[in-house]
């Protein structure tokens, strides 16, 4: 049986709440700050969350194809600038059929989405079918793969594209399927990881109604996620988008790229019990770990740090303490965990992925970042949360998981390089 190959990470770049490229992000991860707003984007009844996680951007720096796309679409864009800079790469590299673009999304182009439909519902409409933002016809803004679509078709790609279309499970999904691709020599490279620009209207509302959003803290929204407190009630809606570089073992090496972390192990399951409701003993987190941990060959002892899902929801938070008792026994509160969510809120697919990138941050700078706004802890969540940034003497290996609506769980291992 043919070896399976080594991958790794040469190349990563984000833009959150917390910052517009990477080094913004870390400074401000590890100062404890919150990217959390109100939104005075639209108008939102009283009973509805009305903070938000915004990032900003100059739109008209942007080169002119890519300022008439869906801001989802920007956003992917400046995330894999700085991916791709950051890993060498340039136009040869990338224009091969050894090159795969596998991106998430969760709910694709929905600010263009929602416009097109708003107008064609509007009395007296003004929506012009010749009219164009980006699409050869507007239409195309409901086609789910575009993300992937237009990625591949800017930097010249020739290998799969690919969206994954797996909730907020997908940028994990996304990094787990480029993984696999490159690990069964599929590929050379793959940009992946995920975009995501949810705050609307339609998006808003949909949230608040199924009371899966946060509404305690509209006053005060830098404290409105704070994952394994007592006082939590629900998830932060943010946007943002996460993109890595992948490689082989042997094609980094062969062009000298500088080396950040590998990708060692991925495991998903579904629990099929409800669309949004997970199951209070964490049984399907735990197994969604456990395969992550088989797939790599990891003993759960060797795990330094857990990024954890951490969406501030009730349930959520209960489920992912349950799972770590199953999944490390009695050692479950010694490890230390975080969730970025308390600082950046939930983007939804891009969250993982962004998340991803702050274990990878993490593996390179011995730091671990906090989760803030813990003023009255879960008894329920009695894990070793960490709530103010330290520096610890190394970091070999970072569980990160994820959980998604429908029932997703997804886990996957980085780990240090090592030759």
């Amino acid at each position: 049986m043919k070896d399976k190959k080594r991958v790794v990470i040469t190349g990563f770049g984000t833009i959150n709440p917390l910052g517009g490229n990477s080094r913004e992000y870390w400074e401000n991860a590890l100062a404890g700050n919150s990217g959390l707003q109100s939104n005075d984007l639209f108008e939102i009844p009283d009973n509805m969350s009305k903070v938000n996680g915004f990032v900003t951007f100059d739109e008209s720096a942007l080169p002119k194809t890519v300022q008439t796309e869906d801001r989802s679409v920007q956003l992917a864009f400046l995330a894999c600038e700085e991916a791709i800079k950051l890993s060498g790469l340039n136009s040869k590299n990338l224009s091969s059929e050894r090159v795969n673009v596998t991106l998430a999304s969760a709910i694709g182009n929905i600010n263009t989405m929602e416009s097109v439909l708003h107008n064609i519902v509007k009395e007296n409409s003004d929506l012009k079918l010749s009219e164009k933002r980006g699409y050869d016809k507007w239409g195309d803004c409901f086609q789910f793969n575009y993300l992937s679509k237009f990625i591949s078709n800017y930097y010249g790609t020739l290998g799969e594209n690919v969206v994954v279309a797996t909730g907020c499970t997908g940028g994990l999904d996304a990094i787990g399927y480029a993984f696999e691709s490159i690990r069964r020599d599929e590929a050379d490279i793959v940009i992946t990881g995920s975009s995501e620009a949810p705050i609307t209207p339609l998006v808003v509302s949909s949230f608040s109604k199924i009371n899966a959003t946060s509404t305690k803290f509209n006053n005060t929204p830098e404290l409105a996620s704070r994952p394994f407190d007592k006082d939590r009630d629900g998830f932060v809606l943010s946007e943002g988008a996460g993109i890595v570089i992948l490689e082989s073992l042997e094609h980094a090496l062969s062009r000298g790229a500088k080396i950040y972390g590998e990708v060692l192990g991925y495991g998903s399951c579904n629990n099929a019990q409800h669309m949004t409701d997970i199951p209070n003993d964490g049984e399907s987190i735990a197994k969604s770990i456990k395969l992550a941990l088989q797939d790599a060959k990891i003993h759960p002892d060797k795990i330094n740090y857990i990024n954890l899902h951490g969406s501030s929801t009730p349930q959520n938070d209960r489920a992912e303490t349950e799972a770590l008792k199953k999944v490390f026994g009695a050692e479950y509160n010694r490890i230390p965990v975080t969730s970025n969510k308390s600082q950046i809120g939930h983007s939804l697919s891009a969250s993982n992925s962004i998340e991803v990138i702050n274990s990878i941050l993490s593996i390179n700078t011995n730091f671990l970042s906090p989760t803030i706004n813990i003023f009255n802890l879960d008894e329920d969540c009695d894990l070793n949360i960490v709530q103010k940034s330290y520096e610890v003497d190394s970091l070999n290996y970072i569980l990160k998981n994820a959980s998604g609506f429908s029932g997703i769980h997804s886990a996957i291992i980085i780990g240090k390089y090592y030759k």
